[in-house]
């Protein structure tokens, strides 16, 4: 009689242990579901994300790209308006230890040096700007016109 108590402990015991463990798998395979949905559900909005960032970026070289067009139209004549004057000062002016006018090579070398050409970096005038430098000091710096960098600023202004 004491064995067969002791064998119906240990079949109660064996029973509920399987039943814990599939409780246990069960609960494991519905986490199991919601982590997998959680995944489809990053995964979609990592694609979604990526497509903006993509889309971003296009517009982002597209602005560039006009910003520079605009800037090769507009720097010939906004640099003759402001290299003029700065002409006829070092026209006039006179060699200190000649006493003659300076010749016109000399007068190209002290004039304010040309831009590249080669489209200027707007994250490194966006920098500029946001330490504090005004728009002749960046444009000393850079070696672009100031108003190249002025119409950079303009463009990338938040919009109101």
């Amino acid at each position: 009689m004491g064995s067969d108590v002791f064998n119906l402990a240990l079949d109660a015991l064996m029973v509920m242990a399987i039943t814990g463990l599939w409780v246990m798998w069960f609960q494991q395979s519905v986490q199991r579901k919601k982590v997998e949905k959680m995944l489809r559900d990053a995964s979609e909005d990592l694609k979604s994300a990526t497509e903006l960032l993509d889309q971003v970026m296009r517009n982002l070289d597209m602005q560039q790209q006009s910003e520079q067009e605009q800037a090769r139209v507009k720097y010939p004549t906004e640099a003759r308006q402001q290299r003029q004057p700065k002409k006829d000062k070092l026209e006039v002016a006179q060699s200190a230890a000649a006493k003659t006018p300076m010749k016109p090579k000399e007068v190209a070398a002290r004039q304010a040096p040309k831009s590249k050409g080669s489209g200027v970096d707007t994250a490194k005038i966006m920098r500029l700007h946001r330490e504090g430098l005004n728009e002749q000091t960046i444009a000393d710096q850079l070696k672009v016109p100031v108003a190249q960098v002025r119409l950079i600023l303009l463009l990338q202004s938040p919009k109101k």
